[in-house]
């Protein structure tokens, strides 16, 4: 013979009812704090990644700033450049026309230079003498 099934009366199923629902938010109540914990983590992660933005666009707008200062410099260097190019061409041509200008005078000319040194050289001497005296 089957056991008989006890009998559960409706004040029972109400009471073992609200047990379970008790237990329910219990464990909703939990998992809504993990929930919220996460949340804050998720939140302080944020606001990681806000400052290392910040950090980034401080960083690329001071390098940004230093690349504009050498490619000024850059520019002025190159300006710079261009003029001492023009200069030592002007300088080459300028000794180009002396050197031939002193081929044209001859061994003649050089010579009565070097005599002339040597002349102004003794009178140098002299005079060099003649302040010690």
């Amino acid at each position: 013979m089957p056991a008989k099934k006890p009998k559960v009366t409706l004040e029972q199923f109400y009471d073992r009812f609200v047990a379970f629902e008790n237990r329910v938010d219990g464990q909703f109540q939990r998992v809504d704090s993990q929930f919220q914990h996460i949340d804050g983590q998720f939140h302080k992660v944020a606001i990681r990644f806000d400052q290392l933005e910040a950090n980034f666009k401080a960083e690329i707008a001071r390098l940004e700033a230093r690349i504009r200062n050498i490619e000024n410099n850059l520019e002025k260097f190159t300006g710079d450049f261009e003029t001492l190019t023009q200069e030592y061409h002007a300088i080459t041509a300028g000794m180009k026309r002396l050197e031939s200008q002193m081929g044209e005078l001859g061994e003649e000319a050089l010579s009565q230079l070097l005599s002339l040194k040597n002349q102004v050289l003794a009178v140098e001497g002299r005079v060099l003498a003649l302040e010690s005296q």
